[in-house]
């Protein structure tokens, strides 16, 4: 018997969560928009996005939203659209029983700038998607540039097969690169670009010493950047950074120096 009035006190207890938590709903479906209140999640040295531009983008997508029920706002249709900026990477929308419309957006972090022309560009973030580079906003993050092609803004990511030419293989090769070097505090504050030569070869341009650095290819770019960050604390401790033109890092086990 006490078992069975165990059961019955769940059950009744589970029907009256169910109950207020389908009275809250209705409740939040009649609440008014009083205001909107925007939270940008992201590194603090990122300004893709503000809350003037996230009001103006709500706006501009033609709902009314302030004095309007929340029962008649399309909030999952605003979230689709704003995920669709090329600058968001989530966007969750919530209005709160006081009236207040909250906007949780986390925008995209880039890790490199890929310069396709004098005048054309674009930012790559960590998950590979491409964002064109805005007016008013400048990422120190190291430049990708030289003998590659790079087509039209794609809506997959480099790693996906968003990127379609002669040179994909190439491209998905600079974007791990790009990878490793944003992720390792001592590289991603040592290269400023990454550059390939005519050859095809990946060249890295540092940030300390007059020198350019041969990586060729990514294939055991760990290896070539652990044994120059060992050269770096060793081989250059007691002499001049600016003495070599090129340090080579093509060959396995061997860093070759050419000297001015």
């Amino acid at each position: 018997m006490k078992k069975v009035m165990n059961i019955l006190a769940v059950v009744v207890a589970g029907g009256a969560i169910i109950a207020a938590m389908g009275f809250v709903s209705n409740e939040r479906k009649q609440v008014t928009c009083k205001d909107i209140e925007v939270l940008i999640q992201g590194s603090d040295a990122i300004h893709f996005l503000d809350e003037k531009r996230v009001r103006l983008m709500l706006m501009d997508m033609g709902e009314l939203i302030l004095n309007k029920r929340a029962s008649e706002i399309p909030l999952s249709t605003l979230e689709a659209r704003l995920r669709n900026n090329p600058y968001v990477k989530e966007a969750d929308l919530y209005m709160t029983l006081d009236g207040i419309l909250e906007v949780s957006l986390q925008q995209r972090e880039p890790i490199a700038r890929i310069m396709t022309g004098p005048s054309k560009s674009y930012y790559i973030d960590r998950e590979g998607y491409l964002m064109p580079p805005p007016d008013y906003f400048t990422a120190h993050v190291p430049v990708i540039n030289g003998h590659f092609s790079l087509p039209f803004h794609s809506e997959k990511p480099i790693g996906e097969g968003g990127i379609a030419t002669a040179d994909s293989s190439l491209i998905r090769d600079l974007y791990a690169l790009a990878k490793y070097v944003h992720d390792d505090p001592f590289w991603n504050s040592q290269v400023v670009q990454i550059y390939v030569n005519r050859h095809k070869e990946i060249e890295l341009i540092p940030r300390v010493g007059d020198h350019r650095i041969l990586l060729g290819n990514v294939e055991d770019m760990n290896g070539k950047l652990d044994k120059l960050r060992v050269f770096y604390n060793e081989g250059l401790r007691y002499t001049d950074w600016n003495q070599y033109s090129t340090i080579n890092l093509k060959y396995k086990n061997q860093i070759i120096c050419t000297k001015r």
